[in-house]
């Protein structure tokens, strides 16, 4: 399985940041796995995206939106907004896993897993945003959110079910404690990724995290990553040599205290009936969102022009 996260901040109207982490872990229900799996995916220079669940969707759909936006760039000048990114990236990843329904009911293939997504980018007006996309066999939906100027961060957990209360409770943490919640996440993540529970083996290889902020002119950045003196670029371990050229080494204090303590408010919350989770972290009214089936969000064609919902628009401009 996969864990991964991606959160949108916004400090104020020039300031506005947009990060991903995930592990790479590629993993078989047989419990056979491989630590070199990319699920962090670059769109564009100012759009981020991660996948769980069946890896060829993901990477077939994140290379092709980025071929389309690539033009889309060439041709007009101008980056698509989120909106339109998450349109096109639906599209095919919609594509894909229609092929593979067929493949498994007509040609006798494979059972097709659920996958979710996340991505996350700029809205026209320049303010970040995120938005989740739901494929299962019971449920197609996208759910679009923004943190308007000053607000808590808007985040998503994507992936291993009985993990994602973990790292949202690094989130919560975090915000408690009034701490940057970059080391702490990641510190979380750690966790997980080095964990020996029978329950988190679909868990592990390294970590990967990219950012886009808005003050460094919305460039997609890819720090490379050292844990206990371990490097690793996107997830895949990379030699001392291989490494001497990098611009830039994010290295992560693991704090396992801070896991010990999360672990805590994960069992506490189970006890009390108040779980953290995607409801409570998105109660604030600092939030905008937007959701819809992904029918409704393709009503239009893909590739035609279509306007951001009213519910997403003017908010730099508003609240800025």
């Amino acid at each position: 399985m996969t864990i991964a996260t991606l959160y949108a901040h916004f400090a104020n109207k020039q300031d506005g940041a947009i990060g991903v982490m995930a592990d790479s872990r590629l993993s078989w229900r047989s419990g056979a796995y491989a630590d070199t799996a990319v699920k962090t995916h670059e769109l564009d220079r100012r759009t981020l995206a991660i996948s769980a669940g069946l890896g060829i969707v993901g990477i077939t759909a994140a290379e092709l939106t980025r071929s389309i936006l690539a033009q889309t760039y060439e041709h007009a000048k101008i980056f698509p907004g989120l909106w339109a990114s998450v349109r096109v990236f639906t599209h095919f990843a919609r594509m894909v896993r229609k092929e593979l329904f067929c493949a498994h009911e007509d040609r006798d293939g494979p059972e097709v897993a659920d996958n979710e997504f996340a991505i996350g980018g700029f809205y026209e007006d320049e303010t970040p945003g995120i938005a989740t996309i739901i494929m299962t066999k019971h449920e197609n939906s996208v759910t679009f959110r923004r943190p308007y100027p000053g607000a808590e961060l808007a985040c998503t957990v994507i992936g291993d079910y009985s993990a994602k209360d973990i790292v949202y409770a690094a989130y919560l943490e975090a915000a408690r404690r009034e701490m940057d919640f970059h080391e702490y996440v990641a510190s979380a993540f750690w966790y997980l990724i080095s964990s020996q529970s029978e329950s988190m083996r679909g868990i592990g290889g390294g970590l990967s995290i990219g950012i886009c902020l808005q003050r460094e002119g919305f460039r997609v950045m890819w720090p490379m990553v050292e844990v206990n003196g371990v490097k690793y670029y996107r997830g895949v371990p990379i030699s001392s040599e291989e490494s001497a050229s990098a611009s830039s080494i994010w290295n992560i204090d693991i704090d396992t205290t801070k896991a010990a303590r999360l672990d805590r408010l994960v069992e506490d919350s189970k006890i009390s009936g108040e779980p953290i989770g995607d409801r409570k972290l998105f109660s604030d009214t600092g939030i905008g969102r937007f959701q819809c089936s992904i029918d409704e969000l393709l009503n239009v064609p893909a590739f035609q022009a279509a306007p951001e919902p009213s519910e997403l628009q003017g908010i730099g401009l508003r609240y800025g």
